[in-house]
């Protein structure tokens, strides 16, 4: 079990980092942590310089980010 939960921690820092990197690619970057990503995804809508096709790929890897930090719980 442990190993497993280790591996999910390690997927969703990758992915977290990912966000962060597509984010910081437009111009958009935040402090550290998982609670600054978050609201800064939740902002999404508000970011009118972001291309749409961006938008939906950062809401898509946004949910299989909250999906694989619900198995870290």
């Amino acid at each position: 079990w442990h190993r497993v939960r280790e591996g999910y921690k390690t997927e969703g820092l990758e992915i977290s980092n990912r966000l962060r990197g597509l984010l910081a690619e437009f111009g958009i970057v935040m402090a550290q942590g998982d609670r600054a990503l978050r609201i800064a995804l939740a902002d999404l809508d508000a970011a009118a310089s972001l291309p749409a096709e961006l938008k939906e790929l950062l809401r898509d890897l946004s949910a299989h980010w909250a999906q694989v930090r619900e198995r870290i719980v």
